[in-house]
């Protein structure tokens, strides 16, 4: 089973963390991708802005959101047996964290999804199969340098009801599926998509919190759900502008699929890979 798991510190931190503060994590993570646990990790800065869409007319807002509690600092996809094992393998990380909460979703995986029986073979189920084998060829958590000129960010979808599980779509997923397969092979050709992922309803995730030294495991699902992932894409562009451009399209796409009036995408770049 693979897992998104999004870290927030119970505060933020008054200086950056120095290298002998980084030794423990940074052994950390070396065994946890050596064991196969730790897939890909991350930190998010407090650059962002929120794109909403409402009967087809955007607005865009710059950050921060007072709706949220507290940023998401870092992000980290693990694969686990159980969910009791990432529960477990999350609190070894707060250890070393520090006090904050760990929110943790499983991950869609191809067999998630029915076959549907008019499915094009060649459509977007094997192309999606493609593109997660090669991102399974990283022997590294970590992206590589941010090439000259270029940033990365982190598009969130934002949930809703129906990717919360609580209302049924009213549009044929499979045509969704073309229609976004199409534009992330389009950002793929053009160098643009790193990797995303959708994340089932919060009732199939838990969030682990630590306080000194002491652990509380809460099940989902949430009731902030304006507040909840629903997936996730990792771009490289050249400019805020153009990640923004981006999200509109693939916000439109998810509102207009699941037959939704109105939705929210969140666009953060990625700490530490700014040009």
């Amino acid at each position: 089973m693979r897992f998104m798991s999004f870290y927030r510190p119970a505060q933020a931190p008054i200086a950056p963390p120095s290298a002998a503060d980084m030794a423990p994590m940074g052994k950390y993570m070396e065994t946890m991708t050596r064991s196969g646990t730790l897939l890909q990790t991350g930190g998010l800065s407090s650059n962002r802005v929120l794109v909403r869409i409402s009967d087809g007319a955007f607005t865009v807002s710059d950050g921060p959101f007072t709706e949220s509690k507290e940023l998401v600092a870092g992000w980290a996809v693990l694969r686990h047996p159980t969910k009791e094992a990432a529960i477990e393998g999350v609190k070894s990380f707060l250890r070393l964290a520090g006090n904050g909460t760990c929110e943790v979703r499983e991950i869609y995986e191809l067999e998630d999804f029915p076959v549907d029986p008019k499915e094009d073979p060649e459509g977007w189920r094997k192309k999606e199969q493609a593109m997660r084998e090669e991102e399974a060829k990283r022997t590294s958590p970590f992206l590589p340098r941010t090439p000259a000129g270029k940033k990365r960010y982190m598009v969130l979808l934002r949930a809703d009801k129906i990717t919360e599980g609580e209302l049924e779509p009213t549009a044929g997923n499979e045509a969704l599926f073309a229609e976004m397969g199409a534009l992330i092979e389009d950002a793929t050709k053009k160098g643009m998509f790193l990797g995303g992922e959708g994340l089932k309803p919060s009732a199939k995730g838990f969030r682990v919190a630590s306080m000194s030294g002491e652990y509380s495991v809460t099940d989902g699902p949430f009731a902030e759900s304006k507040e909840l992932v629903a997936g996730y894409s990792t771009i490289e562009v050249g400019s805020l502008e153009e990640a923004v451009a981006f999200a509109k399209k693939m916000l439109d796409i998810h509102v207009r699929g699941m037959g939704l009036k109105e939705g929210a995408i969140e666009v953060v770049e990625l700490a530490g890979h700014g040009s």
